[in-house]
């Protein structure tokens, strides 16, 4: 469920990033923090994806749990710097309904990290797959 999310989040992000056509000026930083997210994102799906080795059998669960914090921390450094994005850029936050959208995959970044549990883990990504696709139903069908 984790990579079809990210999967969602690499899409949602190069649709949101064509919104930038519009940016006038630009200055260093600014294109700094625009790369840096889909870096951010792209380690996400590098962690995310299972470590193949020719002749052993893929253990999804062993390798989820090895990557996991790695994954939930590359999650919360894409949402930090997707906020640091509207400031750097807008001079302000991300609208309120996208603001709380961020506050709430930040949330489950931080739960993430923080439980182990199968269970928690499942209920994480069966949360952050529906709400994901909610956001993008909700703030993103078009672009301005």
């Amino acid at each position: 469920m984790w990579m079809a999310t990210t999967f969602l989040v690499q899409i949602q992000s190069w649709w949101a990033m064509f919104a930038l056509r519009g940016v006038e000026r630009w200055s260093f930083a600014s294109f700094m923090i625009v790369l840096l997210q889909p870096v951010a994102i792209f380690m996400m799906a590098a962690l995310i994806v299972p470590r193949t080795i020719a002749g052993e059998p893929i253990d999804l669960m062993k390798d989820y749990y090895r990557e996991f914090r790695w994954f939930f921390s590359t999650l919360l450094l894409a949402l930090l710097v997707s906020l640091a994005k509207d400031l750097v850029l807008n001079g302000a936050l991300p609208e309120p309904r996208n603001l709380a959208a961020h506050g709430v995959f930040i949330g489950i970044s931080i739960i993430g990290l923080t439980f182990r549990s199968a269970r928690i883990q499942l209920v994480l990504a069966l949360a952050g797959l529906t709400l994901f696709s909610g956001y993008i139903a909700l703030l993103f069908t078009q672009l301005p």
